[in-house]
Protein backbone atom coordinates (compact mmCIF):
# COMPACT_ATOMS: atom_id res chain seq x y z
CA UNK A 1 0.00 0.00 0.00
CA UNK A 2 1.43 3.21 -1.10
CA UNK A 3 -1.02 5.27 1.30
CA UNK A 4 -0.43 4.39 4.99
CA UNK A 5 -4.26 3.20 6.02
CA UNK A 6 -5.92 4.92 9.12
CA UNK A 7 -4.82 4.22 12.53
CA UNK A 8 -8.20 1.64 13.20
CA UNK A 9 -6.36 -1.28 10.57
CA UNK A 10 -3.82 -3.48 11.69
CA UNK A 11 -2.31 -7.25 10.97
CA UNK A 12 -2.94 -6.22 7.31
CA UNK A 13 -2.30 -8.90 5.10
CA UNK A 14 -2.51 -8.47 1.28
CA UNK A 15 -4.50 -12.00 -0.21
CA UNK A 16 -5.11 -10.63 -3.70
CA UNK A 17 -4.30 -7.68 -6.04
CA UNK A 18 -4.85 -7.56 -10.20
CA UNK A 19 -2.96 -4.34 -10.36
CA UNK A 20 -6.30 -2.59 -9.62
CA UNK A 21 -8.45 -3.70 -7.16
CA UNK A 22 -6.56 -4.67 -4.01
CA UNK A 23 -8.13 -7.36 -0.97
CA UNK A 24 -6.62 -7.30 2.34
CA UNK A 25 -7.54 -9.14 5.87
CA UNK A 26 -7.02 -7.10 8.61
CA UNK A 27 -7.60 -6.33 12.10
CA UNK A 28 -10.16 -3.35 12.25
CA UNK A 29 -11.61 -2.42 16.31
CA UNK A 30 -10.18 -5.92 17.15
CA UNK A 31 -12.03 -8.02 14.52
CA UNK A 32 -10.87 -9.82 11.67
CA UNK A 33 -12.41 -8.38 8.32
CA UNK A 34 -11.70 -8.19 4.81
CA UNK A 35 -11.62 -5.31 2.87
CA UNK A 36 -10.80 -3.93 -0.50
CA UNK A 37 -9.00 -1.04 -2.02
CA UNK A 38 -8.10 0.17 -5.31
CA UNK A 39 -4.48 1.02 -6.31
CA UNK A 40 -5.05 4.52 -6.74
CA UNK A 41 -5.22 4.52 -2.99
CA UNK A 42 -9.61 5.09 -3.15
CA UNK A 43 -11.19 4.98 -0.63
CA UNK A 44 -9.28 7.70 1.59
CA UNK A 45 -9.77 9.81 4.17
CA UNK A 46 -7.53 12.69 5.70
CA UNK A 47 -5.02 11.47 3.11
CA UNK A 48 -5.11 8.32 4.98
CA UNK A 49 -6.36 4.63 2.98
CA UNK A 50 -9.58 4.13 4.23
CA UNK A 51 -10.11 0.42 3.23
CA UNK A 52 -14.35 -0.61 2.43
CA UNK A 53 -14.74 -3.26 4.82
CA UNK A 54 -16.73 -6.44 3.86
CA UNK A 55 -19.26 -8.45 5.49
CA UNK A 56 -18.92 -12.50 5.98
CA UNK A 57 -20.98 -12.99 3.51
CA UNK A 58 -19.57 -10.20 0.59
CA UNK A 59 -16.18 -11.36 1.77
CA UNK A 60 -17.03 -15.06 0.79
CA UNK A 61 -18.72 -14.70 -2.20
CA UNK A 62 -15.75 -12.34 -3.22
CA UNK A 63 -12.79 -14.74 -2.32
CA UNK A 64 -15.03 -17.70 -4.03
CA UNK A 65 -15.35 -15.91 -7.19
CA UNK A 66 -11.74 -14.56 -7.17
CA UNK A 67 -10.61 -18.44 -6.25
CA UNK A 68 -13.05 -19.28 -9.42
CA UNK A 69 -10.91 -17.20 -11.66
CA UNK A 70 -7.60 -18.12 -10.18
CA UNK A 71 -8.22 -21.59 -10.82
CA UNK A 72 -9.86 -21.09 -13.98
CA UNK A 73 -6.41 -19.25 -14.93
CA UNK A 74 -4.10 -21.84 -13.23
CA UNK A 75 -2.87 -19.37 -11.17
CA UNK A 76 -0.95 -21.16 -8.25
CA UNK A 77 -0.11 -18.02 -6.47
CA UNK A 78 -3.51 -16.71 -6.32
CA UNK A 79 -5.25 -20.39 -5.44
CA UNK A 80 -2.55 -20.31 -2.42
CA UNK A 81 -3.03 -16.98 -1.46
CA UNK A 82 -6.95 -17.51 -1.58
CA UNK A 83 -7.28 -20.70 -0.06
CA UNK A 84 -4.71 -19.51 2.70
CA UNK A 85 -7.25 -16.59 3.57
CA UNK A 86 -10.39 -18.73 3.23
CA UNK A 87 -8.78 -20.91 5.72
CA UNK A 88 -7.26 -18.48 8.32
CA UNK A 89 -10.25 -15.91 8.19
CA UNK A 90 -12.55 -19.35 9.56
CA UNK A 91 -10.34 -19.21 12.56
Amino acid sequence: MSKEPISRWKNIKEIYNDDELILILGEYDDEKLFALHWEHNFPATANRLSPLYLTETYAYALLTGLLQKALQENDAASIKSLTNAIENFKK
